[in-house]
């Protein structure tokens, strides 16, 4: 077989530029030993095979930085809208700043980091000491002025949340020791 194949490369052209084992007229690829390098690739006339590296994933850029006016909070978010990229069927109820989970390597897990209350604009994080969700996003100091337009669930769930007097928050002495 190989004779027949040095015979045909003979009859067309001579050894002198077919490569050993090839059927005549075929190139040699990027990978024979001969055209390796990009130097005998050009000089071949053709251009040196590509990089074969491969980039690391890209990471989603940050579009800004989210600051809560609460608490402080800062992260640096990705989003601001109801639908985040990469989600499916996900609407978000509110338009929220939003950030990938840096927790998970899913591309559809996000974190919602907050939004504006919907009376006073204020940036305000999703912490239960910050806002509050009731058809809109609400910061705890607009609730606390409005809060007799509010359903009673949410006077009560208020009234739970507003800070203790100061003796209750003073360390509890264990009396055994």
């Amino acid at each position: 077989m190989v004779a027949k194949r040095r015979e045909r490369q003979q009859r067309v052209g001579g050894l002198q530029n077919a490569a050993p084992f090839l059927p005549a007229g075929r190139d040699r690829g990027p990978r024979d030993p001969v055209l390796r390098s990009g130097a005998r690739m050009a000089a071949a006339g053709r251009s040196p095979a590509p990089s074969l590296k491969m980039d690391p994933p890209k990471k989603p850029e940050p579009t800004g930085q989210f600051k809560c006016q609460l608490c402080g909070l800062t992260a640096p978010y990705t989003y601001y809208g109801q639908k985040p990229p990469n989600t499916h069927s996900i609407v978000i109820l509110e338009d929220s700043y939003v950030m990938k989970d840096p927790f998970t390597p899913d591309k559809e897990k996000f974190l919602i980091l907050g939004s504006l209350c919907s009376l006073c604009r204020r940036t305000v994080c999703v912490g239960a000491e910050c806002s509050l969700f009731y058809t809109k996003r609400f910061c705890l100091p607009c609730v606390n002025e409005n809060l007799q337009a509010f359903p009673l669930e949410i006077q009560e769930d208020m009234d739970k949340r507003m800070p203790k007097s100061k003796c209750s928050k003073r360390k509890k002495v264990d009396s055994r020791t």
